[in-house]
């Protein structure tokens, strides 16, 4: 998971925490993230990452009754107990399927009656081997598309924009589809199951499925 991904993620949690707890500061936003103890003191990095992640966090401190700061009364801030809040599991990106289907992905004899549309630029191809919005079933369906087929450099720059990658990261993705270049049980990349193989002719590559 990217840094831009966890941050999401943590503001998120940062926003519903105050919302649903009626945060009103600082410590208590602490404490509910389980990041204090009662009778200790809010260090200033950590208010600086809060602020730097969710700018608008003094708004909603003040939406809750207070500035978001210290108690002008006491001198300090009011540390009202509130219940220590999990922040969500950050879920491990899954490997690419090898040429054997795990049991919690479709196999290919199953796509039909999967969904069979993915929120890529591409339809999703009834035959694609991979996982459902992989940046490898991206590739395919991608490819797919040039039925009269397609020169390698123009294919790159459409497989960058459906995978949202820069050429470099996306020229490793397009390797593993290009690995089956001679048959549909040929010898491929290890993440590239057989069903499929590209033709090559001079300089423009065809998806052959089969």
């Amino acid at each position: 998971m990217t840094e831009m991904e966890k941050n999401e993620i943590m503001k998120s949690s940062i926003v519903a925490a105050v919302k649903n707890h009626k945060i009103c500061n600082m410590t208590q936003l602490a404490v509910s993230m389980g990041l204090l103890k009662k009778g200790q003191s809010v260090s200033g990095s950590f208010g600086k990452k809060v602020k730097s992640l969710v700018p608008e966090i003094a708004d909603l401190f003040k939406a809750n009754g207070t500035n978001g700061e210290m108690d002008k009364g006491k001198g300090k801030e009011t540390t009202t107990p509130v219940k220590p809040i999990k922040e969500p599991k950050v879920a491990k990106e899954s490997k690419e399927p090898k040429s054997i289907p795990q049991k919690t992905q479709k196999s290919p004899k199953n796509l039909k009656s999967a969904k069979t549309t993915s929120p890529g630029l591409y339809p999703r191809h009834e035959k694609n081997p991979f996982r459902l919005n992989s940046s490898y079933g991206k590739v395919f369906d991608c490819f797919a598309s040039f039925k009269n087929g397609v020169r390698r450099d123009e294919l790159l720059t459409k497989v960058a924009e459906a995978v949202g990658k820069d050429l470099k990261h996306s020229k490793y993705d397009l390797a593993v589809i290009l690995s089956a270049k001679e048959s549909n049980v040929g010898p491929r990349h290890r993440s590239c199951p057989e069903g499929f193989w590209v033709r090559r002719e001079n300089d423009n590559l065809l998806l052959v499925i089969d």
